[in-house]
């Protein structure tokens, strides 16, 4: 059989295009259970791929490595169970090149498009006679088996077999995702965790591919844990051939790699549900940390506590356990803003337990198979939020005070002022500054106690406001824009006084001669250290949705409403870099920029495409302004 004779008839239909799939039973374990797998793909597949960090690196990882080095593409997966080929030597090393020599003879692949991937007990040899024998079946049984048929031929203590398939659709048509994978021991969060192929036909760069794979398993793979071993075969491979005709770049990227997460995220947990001995999953969320870092830190800290698994197994509510976990992590912490909620009932509160009275009703929630853990951290001491004035009047001063409270009960500060009478006080400073226009800025920390880092329950918070003359920007003049990674933690919808990042990277651009900075989370952008980013493409409003990694923006959401206004559709979804660089115009929104274009990003010209969809946003949006305050001025 040549590469050419390959068939490439998919039995249920849910590997990609142009794979095939086919096992074969050699008897390494266990007679008459399939336990070689190979998969072949009908093209040259761009690969990319994540290994073991152990320093026993079993010899098809190492051949793995080699083959990804020199020629980041391959076409067949080979998979055995029954015998890891780990510490066996440069004979383990000759051998796993022998298998490949095998299927290549007979499939017309060369040996270096063969990916082998082995799983078994550490230290035997493989058994090369019944390799020599299996492997004619195993090249003539390619089509007849689907991603479950091959994924049997790979498992070893698995309870069942871990698969799935999802379609993403793309501007250009829908593309197939299909994960494939073993695991139910020696599975931690350090690189690939366990086996698994995972199959796609888009066409996407090599780059491009390695880096959202990256990303994906980080995500994914590497939040699981079992019982906190490392083994030394762990991979994971990515092959992209391309079948679909279907191009996955800048925008189209960006969905095929949540689509990537999606679906390994799905497999992460069949790996954690078929652990060997496990009974029950936790799902563990930290919000509030110092840094992402330090969230990760706290995961895995409880996650890894045998005194927490113990509990959790036995149904025992002993939140006391995930307290002292959270306490050792290395993380930043300060105990007296830590929340705990084990299966939505919050046991843990300013440094003490509540909802005692709960335990008995806890104890049955524990019974569930999913158990959900929340770890609020409560980092971040105060909030703020600024304003337009004009002529004694706040532009959107509702919505601002609104966002204002909402951050303070999420970071648990109490303002020592209701709402209408802090508002009724704003309006009355801004009618004592000289000049038409102003600005009006109001904070609160979280009040005056001895630096302990703790703080009395309902301690009433220091409220400061500054009221400045402030010249209202032209939106006539565009600015310039740079850009960085978002390097923020994940609640950057609580407007806080955690702006250290937004501070250096304000200088930076400053530096740079230009005005704001994008920032993005891998090529996702988010927005700007200190505004809102949107684009026009097409006549159609892009803006980031108002999750965790943005600010709700008064004014981006005041330009939405303009947009409605001016029947210009608006789509609030994720955007590339890649796709605010080719949009029609980019537009800056905050309380001070009102909504301002940008014309370079990194000193290359963009935007200027769409200019009288553009202007009609932005006077729409001054005139809303003048249309509130009265202001008669001329803009800066």
């Amino acid at each position: 059989m040549t590469g050419k004779d390959v068939p490439m008839s998919d039995t249920r239909n849910d590997l990609p295009l142009g794979f095939s799939a086919g096992a074969a039973a050699a008897g390494f374990k266990k007679a008459g259970r399939d336990d070689l797998g190979l998969i072949v793909s009908d093209r040259p597949a761009v690969l990319a791929g994540l290994f073991t960090t152990n320093a026993f690196k079993a010899a098809p990882v190492q051949v793995c490595q080699q083959t990804l080095r020199e020629y980041g593409t391959c076409r067949a997966v080979l998979a055995n169970s029954g015998q890891a080929n780990a510490c066996t030597g440069d004979e383990g090393l000759e051998n796993c090149l022998e298998t490949r020599r095998m299927v290549a003879a007979l499939t017309g692949l060369a040996p270096h498009e063969i990916m082998p991937m082995s799983t078994g007990v550490i230290g035997d040899q493989l058994k090369m006679d019944r390799w020599r024998e299996a492997v004619p079946s195993l090249v003539e049984s390619l089509g007849s088996r689907d991603a479950e048929g091959f994924t049997r031929a790979f498992m070893t203590t698995d309870a069942f077999p871990k698969f799935a398939s999802i379609t993403v659709p793309l501007s250009g048509g829908t593309v197939r995702l299909t994960g494939m994978a073993k695991g139910a021991g020696m599975i931690c969060p350090n690189m690939a965790t366990m086996l698994a192929v995972m199959l796609t036909d888009a066409d996407v760069d090599r780059e491009t591919w390695q880096a959202m794979f990256a990303r994906a398993v980080d995500k994914t793979f590497n939040r699981v844990s079992v019982d906190g071993d490392t083994s030394t075969n762990d991979t994971i491979l990515g092959l992209a051939n391309g079948a679909s005709g279907i191009r996955a770049e800048g925008e189209d990227a960006a969905l095929l790699e949540k689509g990537l997460t999606d679906i390994l995220g799905q497999i992460s947990y069949m790996l954690v549900k078929d652990g060997e001995g496990a009974s029950k999953v936790m799902h563990i969320t930290v919000s509030g940390a110092a840094s992402d870092e330090d969230a990760c830190r706290i995961a895995r800290t409880v996650g890894h506590s045998q005194l927490v698994k113990t509990a959790i197994y036995g149904q025992d509510a002993n939140w006391g356990r995930i307290v002292a976990a959270v306490g050792r992590s290395g993380a930043q912490v300060d105990p007296s803003r830590v929340r705990l909620v084990l299966c939505g009932i919050e046991r843990f509160r300013d440094g003490q337990p509540v909802n005692g009275d709960k335990e008995a009703e806890l104890s049955e929630l524990l019974k569930a198979t999913d158990i959900p853990v929340e770890i609020h951290m409560g980092l971040g001491d105060g909030c703020y939020d600024p304003a337009m004035a004009a002529n004694g009047t706040i532009f959107l001063l509702e919505d601002h005070l609104n966002r204002f409270y909402t951050s303070a009960r999420l970071l648990d500060i109490h303002i020592p002022m209701e709402k209408q009478a802090l508002g009724e006080l704003l309006t009355r400073l801004t009618r004592q500054v000289e000049g038409e226009s102003c600005f009006v800025y109001w904070q609160v920390s979280r009040g005056v106690e001895p630096r302990s880092h703790t703080y009395a329950k309902n301690l009433p918070g220091k409220l400061w406001v500054l009221v400045r003359p402030q010249v209202i920007p032209n939106p006539n003049i565009p600015i310039r824009l740079n850009d960085e990674e978002d390097t923020r933690f994940f609640h950057c919808n609580i407007k806080s006084l955690n702006l250290l990042c937004n501070v250096m990277t304000a200088q930076r651009a400053h530096r740079a001669g230009c005005t704001e900075t994008v920032f993005h989370r891998g090529e996702i952008v988010t927005e700007c250290a200190h505004s809102n980013i949107s684009v026009l493409k097409d006549g159609v409003l892009y803006s980031h949705p108002n999750d965790e990694f943005i600010l709700r923006g008064i004014a981006k959401s005041h330009m939405i409403r303009v947009c409605y206004r001016l029947n210009i559709p608006v789509l609030e979804k994720p955007f590339t870099m890649d796709f605010l660089k080719s949009a029609d115009e980019i537009l800056v929104t905050s309380t001070t920029k009102f909504c301002l274009s940008a014309d370079t990003l990194n000193g290359q010209s963009v935007g200027g495409k769409d200019p009288a969809v553009r202007i009609a946003i932005q006077n729409a949006v001054m005139q809303d302004f003048r249309d509130c305050t009265g202001y008669a001025g001329q803009w800066n």
